[in-house]
């Protein structure tokens, strides 16, 4: 009530409603994902990857921060089993099974490093904008 009397006082010319924000709806399919001990070697013996653990819990928005060459996209690549380039140990587990990110690829993903992001548009447009580019053309917004 106050925010309405607030916005008349100083745009009286605009034409307001009452709206009640009514909360977000429960997402249907959802995917958290947690790691431990996970390394990275290559073939050559050098370990991109070493002891790392961690967890991003379902219907949260994270980043990865560090510095250039921190292992930042070779953890997103184990993740996302397109470390096919190196021997990959430690284990993932997908809402807490241990699984294949096949399997949920569907409800989850990532932005990569090197993705154009469009100014215009607000980080949660961005995100749906990319899974609209790379999910097949069938896939239903409430997948």
């Amino acid at each position: 009530e106050f925010s309405l009397d607030l916005l008349r006082h100083f745009m009286p010319s605009a034409k307001v409603e009452k709206y009640r924000f009514r909360g977000m709806a429960k997402k249907k399919a959802v995917a958290s994902v947690s790691f431990e001990e996970i390394c990275l070697e290559l073939p050559s013996g050098e370990r991109i990857l070493e002891g790392v653990s961690g967890e991003f819990k379902a219907g949260r928005m994270c980043a990865i921060l560090g510095p250039s060459g921190a292992g930042k996209t070779s953890l997103m690549n184990v993740l996302c089993g397109k470390a096919s380039y190196a021997h990959v140990s430690g284990t993932v587990r997908f809402n807490g099974v241990e699984g294949n990110y096949e399997e949920y690829k569907t409800v989850m993903g990532f932005v990569p490093q090197d993705d154009i992001v469009h100014e215009g548009l607000t980080v949660g447009e961005q995100i749906r904008f990319s899974a609209d580019l790379r999910n097949p053309k069938e896939m239903t917004a409430g997948r």
